[in-house]
């Protein structure tokens, strides 16, 4: 299995035309560790315009990784090094 690094990233919203703020606030080796870290950041936060929020990141290059090296049905494409499939017809399941 393939470890992704999920950043927890600060984004203060600024008035006008001005770019958002992002300070990265944290890193995880897991998601349930990357989900503990923005609750408890939030409920630090004493924000009540709501200019301030908490996201999680993972890098392009650890997707690109899982994506292309995962057990879980997604793999590699054989024709391009550059293309892979997300799921195949076997793997799709429609939710109604």
């Amino acid at each position: 299995m393939v470890e992704m690094e999920y950043i927890i990233v600060k984004r203060v919203r600024l008035s006008g035309d001005s770019e958002d703020l992002l300070s990265i606030q944290k890193t995880a080796k897991t998601l349930k560790e990357a989900l503990k870290y923005t609750t408890a950041l939030e409920m630090l936060e004493e924000d009540s315009s709501g200019r301030v929020s908490y996201e999680i990141k993972i890098d392009i290059k650890d997707a690109f990784k899982y994506l292309n090296l995962s057990d879980d049905g997604l793999t590699k494409s054989n024709e391009s090094t550059s293309e892979f499939n997300i799921a195949n017809r076997n793997s799709v399941v429609n939710i109604k």
